[in-house]
């Protein structure tokens, strides 16, 4: 991970008009992790973390303290994470010995069932007809730009409000509605609009006579901060 970034950080120099945030990469992140209710917002950003390191395949072994390092947090907190996703199915943990990194299974059907979301098709929720389909597929994916995953200034709620932000497209709803199905407040759900207004990673604007808002991904840093 790190020697790729420090070829990525090389980019912006030779490509002209390069975005920042997209250069960074992206994490496919499923819809089933996002809108899910029985996990906390850190055990949600570590998954994404655990994806980023498996790319395309199903397990990797990043230490403990290179998961803490890119999110500024300590081995514990990390560690408590990593149970969690374990203790509601969705990870496995194979323990290498005490020398070595554990290996970390990235399970696409959720252990303990329950988790699958139904994908909405035309307005309306389409049933479940793939008898054999793992959950992850049948929820869907949100992309997420490793830049924020990279940005320690940035907190796990903010993370997951871009997601959900990018998941539900130009069409959002209200932030009391995206709020809700964050499982936050809608007063939480503005603070993370704002850091990531802050950030540079998302635009605002008010629109109509009902000022709705309308949010804009963007796609080049503010201020220029890849290094």
């Amino acid at each position: 991970m790190r020697q790729l970034n420090c070829i990525i950080s090389d980019y912006p120099s030779k490509l002209k008009d390069a975005d920042d945030i997209t250069l960074r990469g992206y994490v496919q992140m499923p819809r089933v992790i996002l809108y899910s209710g029985n996990i906390s917002d850190g055990d949600k950003v570590v998954h994404l973390l655990l994806l980023s390191f498996a790319w395309q395949q199903p397990s990797c072994f990043p230490s403990q303290a290179s998961l803490g390092d890119m999110r500024g947090k300590t081995v514990r907190q990390m560690r408590r994470n990593l149970k969690s996703l374990s203790d509601n199915g969705y990870i496995n943990i194979i323990q290498n010995g005490s020398a070595r990194a554990n290996t970390y299974e990235i399970l696409c059907r959720v252990a303990k069932g329950g988790h699958v979301i139904n994908p909405v098709k035309g307005g309306e929720i389409a049933p479940i007809d793939r008898q054999d389909a793992d959950d992850f597929s049948i929820g869907g994916f949100t992309p997420v730009p490793v830049a924020l995953l990279e940005d320690k200034e940035l907190s796990d709620g903010a993370i997951l409000t871009y997601a959900l932000i990018a998941d539900q497209g130009t069409g959002a709803p209200s932030q009391s509605e995206m709020a809700e199905a964050r499982g936050i407040s809608r007063p939480a759900f503005s603070v993370h609009v704002n850091e990531l207004v802050k950030r540079g990673y998302l635009d605002v604007k008010k629109e109509g006579w009902g000022n709705t808002l309308t949010y804009t991904l963007r796609y080049k840093f503010k201020n220029k901060r890849i290094a």
